[in-house]
């Protein structure tokens, strides 16, 4: 008992620190009894709309800073004016026209000439082998691939006449043919 009358401050450090502890639990009680009564209340029609009405404001804003037309806030007393409602359906665009490539007598005349043949010679192959791997995807024809290794992969004019599986043999034929395959097949979004 002596130690108590000793110790004033303690014993007012250790009351104090009670009544606070009790005091917060008080206040939790309370906000825990109020809570659950707003969340019992039903909002009115009211607060509902002008809940809803902040929330689409709030993201047309959004929408508006993303797509960098945001506008600054509407002032006390001033008309907000909509813009004009986009029109239904977008204009129809003009057909395209095909392009057609006309060899000039010129530089580079007999070059594109040379090429243009090369490839239709190409798209030929292509279409014969497509043609051979529908029909027999069974074991391979040995007759119709001794005839392709008969024909020259380019032309003979051109000075080299490699067959097209003599051709398909090294790395840069083999990656020609793959070139090939991507430009003169049908486009990757129509497979």
């Amino acid at each position: 008992m002596r130690w108590i009358f000793e110790n004033p401050q303690l014993l007012l450090l250790i009351a104090g620190a009670v009544a606070y502890w009790l005091n917060e639990r008080r206040k939790l009680k309370e906000t825990k009894q109020e809570m659950e009564q707003e969340l019992a209340r039903e909002p009115g029609d009211d607060e509902m709309a002008e809940r809803t009405r902040r929330i689409q404001e709030e993201i047309r804003r959004k929408i508006e800073e993303r797509q960098g037309t945001a506008r600054p806030p509407d002032l006390p007393g001033t008309v907000r004016r909509t813009p004009p409602p986009m029109p239904a359906a977008p204009p129809a665009l003009a057909p395209a026209a095909p392009v057609v490539v006309i060899a000039e007598a010129g530089t580079g005349a007999a070059e594109l000439e040379r090429v243009m043949e090369q490839q239709r010679h190409y798209a030929e192959q292509l279409r014969a082998l497509e043609s051979l791997s529908r029909t027999a995807p069974t074991p391979v024809n040995v007759a119709a691939v001794s005839a392709f290794a008969a024909e020259p992969a380019v032309p003979a004019s051109s000075g080299r006449a490699l067959g097209l599986l003599e051709g398909l043999r090294d790395r840069d034929g083999l990656r020609r043919a793959i070139v090939l395959r991507e430009i003169l097949g049908p486009a990757k979004a129509l497979q």
